[in-house]
């Protein structure tokens, strides 16, 4: 019998603390990468090449992916959304970039100061330099399902960029429900319009802004994702999206999974202690559901160290 696979690949030190007013001190951000590595997480995107300014977050970037462990089988990414960006990615040594492009006008201008049409071409573009370059080439769809300041987004309109970035020669997409509006049949008419484009592994990347993201997540499971992104404890928001709330917290997704009897290849129990330390870093209790039940249940039974179970959800 052929068991189910997924991967999960891990957004906490990108998309999670992007938004944060709280710095996270480099060795701090490195710790909390070597808590997930041993708990079996083997692709983590680390870092966005921002500016700054924009980003304070990200500030260290370069230096963080010098000191990143090398483990075999481990996958690190960074995102860029310019040619400087992408620049400053190769230099650094990464060998996985992860592009982006909005399906909505007015979400591309305030993210990338680029109109949709501009930031398309930049992005194919890119597409071609990092390929030559030799690099694995994802690209995200960002607000694929809705933008808060211009409304819906055609299906068809996303199908037409994924068609278009499939023939740049990009390697995955990503579809992103950046702004938390889908719901699961959103999730799998969307899937199904893209798949009619393209044949590239697809990603899900899904905000819990509205409460949906478990259900949307399973709506991409039942429609053939075998990919999906998610943050430590559902931390995360974006700062170019008015009242943007985090990612899927992947505790929850992990223990969907195991349930289900997929295979994650991460060990819930291994993970907590990487969320209990980015918690406490940030200094407030993080949204995942089977974090804040594995907490609840630590507590009243006076427990003070790591878990070593997972009996509280079973």
């Amino acid at each position: 019998m052929t068991t189910t696979q997924v991967s999960i690949i891990d957004v906490s030190m990108r998309d999670g603390i992007q938004n944060e007013a709280v710095l996270i001190p480099l060795h701090q951000r490195l710790e909390i990468i070597e808590q997930m590595l041993a708990a079996g997480v083997k692709s983590l995107q680390i870092a966005s090449f921002v500016q700054p300014k924009r980003v304070p977050q990200m500030a260290d970037v370069e230096a963080l992916v010098a000191q990143l462990p090398a483990v075999d089988g481990v996958a690190y990414s960074g995102l860029v959304l310019n040619t400087k960006g992408l620049s400053r990615l190769l230099a650094s040594g990464l060998a996985h970039v992860d592009l982006s492009l909005s399906c909505s006008e007015a979400h591309s201008r305030s993210n990338t100061g680029l109109s949709l049409p501009a930031a398309l071409t930049q992005t194919i573009a890119m597409v071609h330099t990092a390929k030559t370059a030799g690099l694995a080439v994802r690209v995200g769809l960002q607000c694929a399902f809705g933008c808060n300041i211009s409304g819906q987004v055609p299906v068809n309109h996303v199908a037409a960029l994924a068609r278009e970035l499939t023939a740049a020669g990009c390697d995955a997409l990503a579809l992103a429900d950046s702004t938390g509006q889908a719901m699961p049949d959103d999730i799998k008419n969307m899937i199904f319009a893209v798949r009619e484009w393209s044949n590239l592994p697809l990603i899900l990347h899904l905000h819990d802004t509205r409460g949906l993201a478990i259900a949307n997540l399973l709506a991409g499971y039942q429609a053939g994702v075998r990919a999906f992104d998610a943050s430590l404890g559902g931390v995360g928001g974006c700062n170019f999206i008015p009242g943007a709330t985090g990612n899927i917290a992947i505790e929850d997704v992990v223990h969907l999974f195991d349930r289900m009897g997929v295979t994650t290849g991460i060990a819930l129990a291994d993970l907590l202690p990487a969320t209990r330390s980015l918690e406490r870093t940030l200094g407030y209790a993080l949204p995942g559901k089977v974090y804040q039940l594995h907490n609840k249940a630590r507590t009243a039974s006076g427990a003070h160290g790591p878990s070593t179970g997972v009996s509280a959800w079973a």
